[in-house]
């Protein structure tokens, strides 16, 4: 039976592809109907409810990746991991709290687009992590101790 950490890596690496697949399918269908609106157009939900709904998967997706960064320990994959799922989160949370507490004015709002430009290094990152820890452990590790007389 798989441990803890491959479920969540499982977990991490599904997310990562179903969010880049979201992403994609948002994409085509600009030109088109909204995703959004073509999911929630039949549901009577209070407006900024089906605005909040889209950063569920970016947030699901940092938030894992930021658990198993930090029960993976020290490395580069990591390091890169942690700071994409913080970054996300963050402007998952100023985007939120814009759509519900807009400013005075009005404006365009574009934090959805903002917190997919830095979901998709994310989910990337997520995918490849394992390669990136891999390659720097096993031959840059070994290259920069022969380098250093260690």
């Amino acid at each position: 039976m798989p441990s803890d950490r491959s479920w969540l890596r499982i977990l991490e690496a599904a997310l990562a592809v179903g969010l880049l697949l979201l992403i994609a399918i948002t994409i085509e269908l600009i030109p088109g109907v909204g995703l959004l609106e073509a999911t929630f157009g039949t549901v009577s939900a209070p407006a900024v409810l089906g605005q909040v709904l889209i950063f569920a998967p970016p947030t699901a997706l940092a938030l894992a990746a930021l658990a198993n960064a930090l029960l993976n320990g020290l490395s580069v994959g990591s390091l890169l991991t942690a700071t994409l799922a913080v970054v996300t989160l963050g402007l998952t949370a100023l985007s939120i709290a814009t759509l519900v507490s807009p400013p005075e004015g009005g404006g365009v709002f574009m934090g959805h687009i903002l917190v997919a430009v830095v979901a998709i290094p994310l989910a990337v990152v997520v995918l490849v992590r394992p390669v990136v820890d891999r390659v720097v452990h096993e031959e840059l590790t070994p290259r920069l101790r022969s380098r250093l007389g260690h």
